[in-house]
């Protein structure tokens, strides 16, 4: 009688890469958790970089300042004609009282001092006393 041989079969066993599958995921959570979110401004402004930082309060005004000139208190555009009215309506909703308010412009790196200059007038009248510019941390020069 003929002995046939069984057949055989390649098993590849896959079950060794499950562990390697686990890790790289993992991983991949790890980094989209951990990752730096930052919050967007509805402008598009690139401030300039800064060496020393500083901690903002939530009362804190923020009035962005972008490259064509257009300006926005916190989520809203606003023409800077208006700014002065609509920054003393926010003081008023914050209670009114503008000894510790403080107003933090983030102006683009390529805004001029004269426009600069006009949006800290505005804030003035508005009875801002204190004023912050923001800018990128950046290394030192």
């Amino acid at each position: 009688m003929i002995r046939l041989s069984e057949a055989v079969t390649a098993r590849h066993d896959d079950n060794q890469m499950i562990p390697l599958i686990n890790i790289v995921f993992l991983l991949l959570i790890f980094f989209m958790v951990a990752g730096v979110l930052e919050a967007q401004n509805i402008l598009n402004v690139d401030p300039p970089d800064s060496v020393v930082t500083q901690a903002s309060d939530e009362r804190d005004i923020l009035v962005l300042l972008d490259a064509q000139g257009q300006t926005a208190l916190d989520e809203t555009i606003v023409p800077l004609d208006s700014l002065t009215e609509a920054v003393r309506t926010r003081i008023t909703a914050l209670g009114g009282e503008t000894d510790a308010l403080r107003v933090h412009i983030k102006a683009d790196a390529s805004v001029t001092t004269e426009q600069l200059l006009m949006l800290m007038d505005h804030l003035r009248d508005a009875g801002i006393q204190r004023i912050t510019l923001l800018a990128v941390v950046g290394n030192g020069l």
